[in-house]
């Protein structure tokens, strides 16, 4: 049985998104480690080392930093963009046994379920993860429970992992 609903997409569900796909993907050790490696700088800046061992920490921790923005910045202003894009802030998604088509106002794009590697749930939004920096967002809202069900069995008989990424995450249904 096919099922097609309406997706609506607001700027402010697009920013908490980005936000919690670019902390996890990052990761909490990520974070961590640029934080033991920036206390680990400022020791040794105060303990008035000049050696080459620090300018290599500073470096780092640099580097990483500056990439850890980047990423943010970038996967933010790509997801807006597309945002802006849609035709009043909406998109579609039909879903059968077999697979899942989500459009927009230019593109369309059908899949099989095997595509989704992960299925993320968040308190507002469901992430189909496909791989590093490549998901769709299903609003919440949008969803109704037949769907929250179709895509919840499909996605995980094709071998995607469950992800809840919240306690407020609502509970499957079924």
């Amino acid at each position: 049985m096919e099922h097609e609903i309406t997706l609506k997409f607001s700027e402010a569900l697009i920013r908490r998104v980005v936000r919690r796909y670019w902390f996890r993907t990052l990761g909490l050790r990520y974070f961590l480690a640029l934080i033991l490696l920036g206390v680990a700088f400022a020791v040794m800046l105060s303990g008035g080392s000049a050696s080459w061992i620090v300018g290599v920490f500073g470096a780092v921790l640099f580097i990483g930093i500056a990439m850890a923005v980047r990423t943010y910045f970038f996967l933010m202003a790509a997801l807006l963009r597309r945002f802006r894009a849609l035709d009043g802030g909406q998109g579609a998604f039909r879903a059968d046994d077999a697979s899942f088509t989500i459009s927009a106002a230019a593109s369309s794009s059908t899949m099989p379920w095997s595509n989704i590697k992960e299925l993320w749930l968040l308190p507002d939004a469901w992430l189909l993860i496909y791989g590093t920096w490549q998901f769709n967002t299903l609003p919440l809202a949008s969803l109704t429970p037949e769907v929250q069900v179709l895509i919840q069995e499909r996605a995980l008989s094709a071998g995607a992992k469950l992800v809840r990424l919240s306690r407020k995450s609502q509970p499957l249904p079924g």
